[in-house]
């Protein structure tokens, strides 16, 4: 019973110890795929941009969508695992319009319901069950295998971020760690550990060459 609980509450990927992410092209194949559908168009592409975990996703209510001081959307994820609070302008444009015609659909078809994403025919809160369920037609219909999980657009976020040459203590913040010990990982995985590390030995002993 112990072990059904922990593969049920850990993403596929992470199962061996093993991070799986989205290259470039498998990443553009897979937001080609959910480009028509308008919530998992705005879905996956804020859990990608935030690095969100689905459990953060489902507690989203439209109390946590507010304006920032350009009277641009901001949204506000609550932290899980004792992970920060971070409140995120959608700053960039076609994030934005993104949401925007989400709202319109939500709107109109779950006017009373307080979420964000909610339940399609109920209204009620989305289930952490149907966000995988939606993220693996989305994978099917991409073209790509099952060895994605809904957790591989946070590892994305994190790699793509670190490629971008961000540094790592602020993706930690981006992604409301609670510790470093995940972020040493993805170091580790673009590459950029080693590279830190000589250049902060150059910059310790460079006085005394």
């Amino acid at each position: 019973m112990e072990e059904t609980k922990r593969q049920r509450g850990r993403p596929k990927d992470t199962k061996k110890g093993l991070i799986k992410f989205f290259e470039p092209h498998e990443l553009d194949r897979f937001v080609r795929a959910i480009r028509k559908d308008p919530m998992n168009d705005f879905l996956f592409s804020l859990m990608l941009y935030i690095g969100a975990r689905v459990s953060e996703i489902c507690d989203i209510r439209l109390t946590d969508m507010t304006l920032n001081e350009h009277r641009r959307p901001q949204i506000t994820i609550n932290g899980k695992k004792g992970g920060d609070t971070m409140t995120y302008p959608l700053s960039d444009d076609r994030l934005r319009k993104k949401y925007e015609r989400w709202r319109r659909v939500r709107d109109t078809t779950y006017p009373d319901s307080p979420w964000l994403f909610p339940a399609i025919r109920t209204g009620a809160k989305m289930g952490v069950d149907i966000i995988k369920f939606r993220f693996k037609k989305a994978l099917t219909k991409a073209g790509l295998d099952d060895s994605f999980s809904c957790h591989s657009l946070r590892h994305t976020c994190a790699i793509m971020l670190l490629r971008r040459g961000m540094r790592p203590t602020s993706i930690s913040q981006w992604l409301r760690h609670k510790s470093m010990d995940m972020l040493l990982r993805y170091c580790r995985i673009a590459g950029r550990e080693y590279e830190a590390t000589v250049a902060q030995a150059n910059d310790t002993f460079r006085e005394f060459y």
